[in-house]
């Protein structure tokens, strides 16, 4: 649901699904329990990522991202509906300068009712839009206003506070009056700078009026309840595996041994590739969680099975993530098998897992 990659909607495109839905039995189209006959269309909750107690996976399925950029299926559905062709996605390149950007570059008012939104953007020599994601900081040189963390803000593919698809984007705001000098600046790129002038009565004194202070980037744990006896639980660890090949020292088991230091990699390194448990009963599926050791891994199905050999798929999830969760209770799942395959491994994409936990409960 992040904005590198296709028009990206949840599990795919609706152009995408139209090639299905038109035959819904045909052999190889998808099958999704939500679909009913009797149902007109579907929509994604939600317009906007927000806060959310289960994971970040249910949080980020907005079209707008955290930080107020759009995602590529709001370009979708622009096109669509309202004939709003897409901007130019960016294309992986060599980095050479930043382009800063803002909503306005007049803020009004010293109540911090209003703002700025600041967008910073990597670009080539020639000033093409790239995907690349470097590091880049957002610095108050002069002048008056804070970001969320104070009077810099740094951004990080590897970071809550994250720069995507070769764009960061952050509010600004000020509570005094002045002109503040921005800028954007990333090791080895051509800086850029923007100004940013806020009216109201309390001007800014430089040496006299307070600066705002350094805030941390909190990532707050989920939240979490007492377990109640009948509660589902994780039935994957220790339980037996089998793969289509796993790398010396990179054994299947390292995949549920309930230590996330560990890990299971294929030996593949080009074509399929898959790890697989016995869940040694029929369980009721509630949730499954998949964490790897790095964001390289390529994309993946999960099949679940009741003998090992007519597998059923229950999910999907396209690279670029280090963890992924899959809600599996509607409608209600129940299987002693679950295989997760990757169909396409590469040298750049190797498969490997560091963690598969299952949540459930006993079938019988």
């Amino acid at each position: 649901v992040d904005r590198p990659g296709e028009f990206g909607l949840m599990p795919e495109t609706p152009d995408q699904k139209a090639k299905a839905g038109a035959a819904p039995s045909a052999p190889g189209s998808p099958t999704y329990a939500w679909r009913y006959p009797w149902r007109s269309g579907e929509a994604l909750w939600a317009g906007f990522d927000h806060g959310s107690i289960a994971s970040i996976e249910f949080g980020s399925m907005g079209f707008i991202d955290y930080f107020r950029l759009p995602k590529r299926q709001y370009h979708w559905y622009r096109n669509a509906y309202a004939g709003v062709p897409p901007p130019v996605w960016p294309v992986d390149g060599k980095p050479a300068q930043l382009h800063l950007a803002a909503s306005q570059t007049v803020i009004h008012g010293t109540q911090g009712l209003d703002d700025a939104q600041l967008v910073v953007s990597v670009q080539d020599e020639a000033g093409r839009a790239l995907s690349n994601s470097p590091d880049v900081t957002l610095t108050i040189v002069s002048g008056p206003g804070k970001f969320p963390t104070g009077r810099s803000i740094r951004f990080s593919h590897q970071s809550l506070v994250a720069i995507r698809d070769g764009q960061a984007a952050i509010s600004f705001r000020s509570y005094f009056a002045g002109r503040s000098v921005i800028e954007a600046s990333s090791p080895g790129l051509k800086p850029a700078r923007i100004e940013i002038t806020t009216t109201g009565p309390d001007p800014f004194i430089p040496g006299q009026s307070p600066l705002a202070p350094d805030q941390p980037v909190i990532a707050y744990p989920p939240v979490t309840r007492k377990a109640f006896e009948g509660d589902p639980i994780n039935v994957t660890i220790s339980r037996p595996t089998s793969t289509s090949g796993s790398a010396p020292g990179h054994e299947a088991p390292l995949a549920n041994d309930d230590q996330l230091q560990t890990a299971w990699r294929a030996a593949a390194k080009d074509g399929p590739a898959f790890w697989a448990v016995d869940l040694e009963n029929l369980y009721t599926l509630h949730w499954l969680s998949v964490i790897l050791p790095d964001d390289r891994a390529p994309d993946f199905v999960v099949e679940i099975s009741n003998n090992a050999s007519d597998w059923r798929q229950v999910g999907e999830a396209k690279a670029g993530r280090k963890s992924y969760e899959f809600a599996l209770f509607e409608p209600v799942v129940a299987a002693r098998f679950l295989r997760i395959r990757f169909p396409a491994v590469t040298p750049d994409h190797p498969a490997a897992l560091s963690e598969v936990r299952v949540i459930g409960k006993p079938a019988n």
